[in-house]
């Protein structure tokens, strides 16, 4: 075979772990995603290829590696909302997200992001 087969979507573990290579990124995304879980009923986690999204009728997050072990979290909000917000510049993964934030460390996933995800969230 000329090429390595990428896992499938029935295959969520490995898709998270060519996703997060980095220890430090993946430690973020599971801080965010233990958050998502816990806080917001009937949430839909989708790893993907290139992102994981989170979805209740429609995604309303995703979050992606960046570089040096950071993750950007992806928002339908106002970059107006929170001073941490920046505007999302064009990401494939992102259609409906107008604001990105950036984490550094898992200790980012705070009460602004549970605010955040829970005003994306009822935008859903």
């Amino acid at each position: 075979m000329a090429f390595r087969e990428s896992p499938s979507w029935d295959e969520p573990d490995a898709l998270l772990d060519q996703l997060w290579k980095e220890v430090e990124g993946r430690a973020i995304y599971e801080a965010t995603a233990k958050l998502v879980r816990k806080e917001f009923d009937g949430v839909v986690i989708g790893p993907r290829k290139a992102f994981v999204s989170f979805s209740r009728k429609l995604q309303f997050a995703g979050i992606i590696p960046a570089r040096g072990g950071k993750a950007e979290l992806g928002l339908p909000l106002p970059v107006s909302a929170s001073k941490r917000l920046m505007p999302m510049k064009s990401r494939p993964w992102a259609d409906r997200h107008t604001a990105i934030l950036v984490l550094s460390a898992p200790r980012e996933v705070d009460t602004e992001v549970k605010r955040l995800l829970k005003l994306a969230w009822e935008k859903d």
